[in-house]
């Protein structure tokens, strides 16, 4: 009995290890020659038929998830171009009321597709146009005075009014989806704003006043500001400083100042660049000028006239040139320019006669001079 056992036993091991050794030979062959995994022609292996199926499985479950991106695209592109559509009505709706256009054109016929389109005839509400950036007294008013208020000029607020050349236009859009349309319709909204006045010069008047500009080189302050009657001492006041000045019995002295003879004569004689080196310009305007400026400050009125003071008087701390040693370095530079070309002359080849030499020599000998005197003046301002 035990000895049948045995035997069985070991039947079924060497069954076993014969089952065993075979599949090693198999994988080990098939891992060497993949073409062993196959059969014959035209039937799959294994793991192919083990694989059957399932790709259109997987294209079923990925299906739904394709078609609502798809579905999301196409409703993201259909909105974006219903929104430039809304744009461009509203676009539509600004330019239909700005004159010369009559606002019937918001009548027009229009595809029954396309977006509403309106203007509110022209009109601007205040919090759009009321910006405290440009709502200034000086272009708005209603008035404009100085510190103190003597003095008040009345503005003409109606002329720089941007509500008076505003235009507006506005569409809306009520539509459905294309795909999904249980996600509800959407609303789109848009609005324009445009100033179609361009402030032209015939634009320009004053109806209450009676004035208007006629042309472009017209000044703009009566239109734009009613300015107050002045006291009649201030044009007595200005019409005594103008005969002063002209009656002054000194006026001839001051001719240096913009009207030079002496540089006159230069620039006549050696005034053409083609033929002198260096040339020399016509005489300068040595006259101090009053800085451009605009305001009814008192105090910034009173610190340009003080700047006006220092240059003609001149100041050390900090340096400021006084209207006679700006005219000092002025000729002091004329002069050596005219030695220069004195100079050149001299040593031009061929050299000019001998009287000329001895001329021009003493011309030089006359400039030096005359610098001299001009620095050990400059001297005597220090």
């Amino acid at each position: 009995m035990i000895g049948w056992h045995a035997l069985r036993n070991e039947r079924r091991w060497k069954s076993a290890n014969h089952a065993f050794r075979r599949a090693s030979r198999n994988v080990v062959g098939r891992i060497a020659d993949p073409s062993r995994n196959a059969g014959p022609i035209g039937t799959p292996s294994y793991d192919a038929r083990r694989a059957r199926g399932l790709a259109m499985l997987e294209m079923v479950l990925a299906l739904p998830i394709l078609v609502m991106i798809m579905a999301l695209m196409i409703n993201f592109g259909n909105f974006a171009s219903w929104k430039l559509r809304a744009d461009t009505a509203s676009r539509h709706g600004a330019w239909a009321t700005r004159p010369p256009r009559s606002p019937l054109a918001l009548t027009y016929p229009r595809p029954s597709y396309w977006p509403q389109w309106g203007g509110p005839n022209g009109e601007a509400s205040d919090s759009q146009l009321d910006e405290p950036s440009v709502n200034l007294p000086v272009v708005r008013g209603p008035t404009l005075s100085d510190a103190s208020g003597a003095y008040a000029a009345l503005v003409n607020s109606e002329l720089l009014d941007p509500s008076q050349g505003f235009c507006s236009g506005n569409s809306q859009v009520h539509r459905n989806f294309v795909f999904l349309q249980k996600m509800g319709p959407y609303d789109l909204s848009a609005q324009t704003h445009m100033l179609h006045d361009k402030w032209q010069f015939w634009q320009f008047s004053w109806p209450a006043n009676n004035y208007s500009l006629w042309a472009n080189q017209v000044p703009r302050i009566p239109v734009i500001y009613q300015l107050p009657s002045p006291p009649a001492s201030f044009a007595q006041a200005y019409v005594q400083a103008a005969l002063a000045i002209f009656n002054y019995a000194m006026r001839s002295a001051l001719y240096p100042i913009d009207r030079d003879q002496e540089w006159h004569n230069y620039h006549l004689l050696y005034g053409n660049p083609l033929v002198y080196q260096p040339a020399i310009g016509d005489s300068p305007d040595f006259y101090p000028k009053l800085n451009e400026f605009c305001s009814l400050d008192k105090n910034l009125a009173q610190q340009q006239v003080n700047d006006l003071i220092n240059r003609i008087q001149g100041q050390q701390q900090p340096k400021v040139l006084s209207v006679a040693e700006t005219m000092a370095w002025g000729f002091i530079s004329l002069y050596q320019s005219l030695i220069e070309l004195f100079q050149n002359e001299i040593n031009a080849t061929p050299p000019p006669p001998p009287g000329q030499i001895a001329a021009l020599q003493g011309q030089i000998q006359a400039l030096e001079q005359n610098i001299a005197i001009l620095r050990q003046f400059l001297q005597s301002l220090q």
